[in-house]
């Protein structure tokens, strides 16, 4: 269940943020979609291969990572 809460920031360095209090080690913080929640509503946490970046643990699409022969080797 997700609970509304305030934390105090610290540093940041590109798309990392430290969250200095408010926050317990191991809780999970919503990045996303977080206007559509309220307090006590039940959320899915996506597994690892989900929450990875665009592009990165899927298989390559039809025709990607394919080496192509010079012609005449």
């Amino acid at each position: 269940m997700v609970e509304l809460r305030r934390v105090s920031v610290g540093a940041a360095e590109g798309d990392n943020l430290s969250v200095e209090s408010g926050l317990a080690p191991g809780e999970l913080v919503v990045m996303e979609g977080s206007d559509r929640l309220r307090d006590g509503a039940k959320v899915e946490i996506p597994d690892r291969a989900t929450r990875a970046a665009p592009g990165e643990g899927k298989a390559p699409a039809k025709g990607e990572g394919k080496r192509l022969r010079k012609e005449g080797a």
